[in-house]
């Protein structure tokens, strides 16, 4: 099956709107998430976010920055990466509705 939509979320040291922004794009994708791609590229964040998505969120590609490089050149990081028909960027702060896609 291909991936229908890749998902950029750039991150920095907003561990809890992360946590609720991926929850939100799982319940919204149903599991198994097999046509959807996330990737969550993170800032060199302080407050363990990097961590977190390891733990909670292994579907996640996880680009784990040393520095914090900007919004745009964070997602340009990512764009490679994506497989997906479609790319999304998205904002942390962002709970997916169910029926968004």
């Amino acid at each position: 099956m291909s991936i229908d939509v890749s998902v950029i979320i750039v991150n920095w040291n907003v561990r809890e709107l992360l946590r609720a922004c991926l929850q939100s794009l799982r319940d919204a994708a149903g599991l198994p998430m097999d046509r959807l791609q996330v990737i969550v590229v993170d800032n060199a964040s302080a407050d363990d976010s990097a961590d977190m998505v390891r733990r909670e969120f292994p579907e996640a590609i996880l680009m784990a920055n040393e520095d914090n490089l900007g919004f745009g050149r964070a997602n340009n990081q990512a764009l490679p990466v994506c497989v997906g028909r479609h790319v999304l960027l998205l904002n942390p702060d962002t709970l997916v509705e169910e029926d968004t896609f």
